[in-house]
């Protein structure tokens, strides 16, 4: 995986340097990510009870009117909450606990401009994912309330994956040099999160972002 890595950020900085065009731009993004499968399989009753978000810094280069490639770096937040549900229960019995993963992911894209109308430009893309966990932290509740940060979930997730995303782009030219964005995606996992998982960690993200072209 760190020799794919590696020749795709090679390909991504020789393109970006072999192309002379006028424009690059600049994206910052924020957004909320939607994750399924990586739950199924496992013991105790576990759930998103948290939104899973995103982070991103990005740059382009337009190729023609057309194309433009893309690389983004993000900060990618995944947590969900296992609930134990013992039978025997007194004040200082476990009821639940909170396992929040951070990620870096570096993700590169090839953008197709389908049409634009007046101000708006409407965007296909395709690309990879590259993540990378960065740790976690627990939170651990008894019935009574009270918290600790005690470890009580097996932390054995896969700490590095590959995937497949795909997406579209709505893009707002406010003027010349800025512009503002809203982004489905879609991303399919080529790995199980947990090795309990009966699927691939699949993830649905809904992104905002602005666009500084220089």
């Amino acid at each position: 995986m760190k020799k794919f890595l590696t020749v795709s950020l090679l390909f991504v900085f020789m393109t970006l340097a072999g192309f002379s065009q006028e424009r690059y731009s600049l994206f910052f993004s924020s957004g909320y990510d939607n994750n399924v499968n990586h739950l199924s399989g496992m013991d105790y009753s576990n759930t998103n009870q948290f939104a899973d978000y995103n982070l991103g810094v990005g740059a382009a280069v337009y190729l023609n009117d057309r194309f433009r490639l893309r690389g983004e770096l993000k900060y990618v937040n995944m947590s969900f909450t296992r609930n134990y549900n013992f039978l025997t229960t007194t004040t200082s019995t476990l009821d639940r606990s909170v396992l929040s993963v951070s990620n870096f992911d570096f993700n590169p894209y090839i953008d197709y401009r389908i049409f634009s109308v007046g101000k708006l430009d409407f965007y296909g893309y395709t690309g990879l994912r590259f993540e990378f966990s960065l740790g976690d932290t627990q939170s651990a509740y008894t019935i009574d309330g009270e918290k600790s940060y005690s470890n009580h979930i097996e932390n054995n997730y896969k700490k590095a994956m590959v995937g497949l995303t795909g997406g579209c782009s709505l893009s707002y030219n406010i003027n010349k040099q800025f512009a503002v964005s809203i982004s489905p995606e879609y991303t399919r996992f080529m790995n199980y999160f947990y090795s309990d998982n009966i699927s691939n960690l699949n993830r649905s993200s809904i992104n905002l972002g602005l666009e500084w072209k220089f």
